[in-house]
């Protein structure tokens, strides 16, 4: 099968549209600049592996389109720029709503999303949501014995295992199970159950090497951030996913 994801997608169409991809991203991120400064939506946008997936899109659907050379550059960057600020603004009234703050923004494309799955949530939720009172997943009193799945790490192991071992379980039974496994080069293991175990940990450790990573950037992106607030774009907000 085939996972048709961003990294996959974007590092194909890097092989013929890099050099218009980083000239929008690079003038786009100016454009961000700019609209932060003189619009109503002070947000920076800082999620540069976005950035740089919407520019590659951006590259092939106006290059199809018809465009090219420094028309391709200056009108993708603008797109770029635009959609740099107004996806955070989209989310904004949401995110203040869930952390108490107006000092950061959501930086994601898939901002629109997010902003129906909130809608829904108002509805769903009604005067208990509006009055700040709706029930969240951490009010949940859980026996005190699962206290261990309070670790992400942990929960998402267990998890993950336990859907590997169905999906696994279903697999085994039929006839082609090993001349697939031969084929992905998944044939070491043991059993399919020696398999799913180890499958179900690897994507948890996975995991973990990602979200420690993001709590890195962060860590290092919001106070960089400031110097370029206090410089170029006086009250802005950074915008992070």
């Amino acid at each position: 099968g085939v996972v048709p994801n961003n990294e996959a997608i974007v590092t194909t169409a890097l092989t013929q549209y890099a050099q218009d991809t980083a000239w929008i991203m690079m003038f786009g991120m100016v454009a961000n600049i700019v609209l932060a400064r003189f619009s109503r939506m002070p947000y920076i946008f800082l999620t540069g592996h976005h950035t740089l997936y919407m520019a590659a899109m951006i590259a092939i659907v106006l290059t199809v389109g018809g465009l090219s050379g420094v028309s391709l550059i200056i009108g993708g960057s603008l797109i770029l720029g635009l959609t740099m600020v107004i996806f955070p603004a989209i989310c904004q009234p949401t995110m203040k709503k869930l952390t108490g703050i107006d000092e950061i923004g959501f930086g994601h494309f898939s901002s629109i999303g997010y902003w129906v799955a909130a809608q829904v949530g108002k509805i769903v939720g009604g005067k208990s949501y509006e009055a700040g009172k709706s029930k969240s997943t951490e009010d949940i009193n859980f026996p005190k014995w699962m206290s261990f799945m309070r670790d992400t790490t942990v929960a998402i192991s267990v998890t993950m295992i336990a859907i590997f071992l169905i999906v696994c379980g279903v697999a085994s039974t039929k006839a082609d199970w090993q001349t697939a496994l031969a084929a992905t080069g998944m044939d070491d293991s043991t059993t399919w159950l020696t398999y799913a175990l180890q499958a179900g940990m690897r994507f948890a450790g996975a995991i973990y090497i990602i979200l420690s990573g993001v709590r890195l950037i962060l860590a290092e992106i919001v106070p960089a951030f400031k110097g370029i607030a206090d410089k170029l774009v006086p009250g802005a907000k950074p915008a992070i996913d």
